[in-house]
């Protein structure tokens, strides 16, 4: 009688022992989980700046490029102007 009240001590002991390991195992799956949602969101956010400032510097980029052709754009309007001013002069 005393001996398996022995193994049931040892059984007893093993359970309470897997369950534990069970328990840690189980939160430390959480707590990964966890870090690799903070990681992909960091990640996330660090795409959504550089997105953010490849737009801003394509827009910036786009407006100095109109601003540099705006004054040849005017003086190819004045020259063509001009060279129907001397066109018409010339028919009258």
């Amino acid at each position: 009688m005393s001996q398996i009240g022995n193994y049931n001590a040892i059984v007893t002991n093993r359970e309470d022992f897997t369950q534990e390991l069970i328990n840690v195992l189980e939160e430390g799956a959480d707590k990964l989980t966890l870090a690799d949602m903070n990681e992909v969101s960091a990640e996330y956010l660090s795409l959504q700046t550089a997105q953010s400032l490849a737009i801003n510097s394509l827009s910036l980029a786009a407006q100095s490029a109109r601003s540099v052709l705006i004054p040849f754009a005017a003086q190819q309007i004045y020259a063509e102007n001009q060279a129907e001013s001397g066109t018409a002069m010339k028919e009258e």
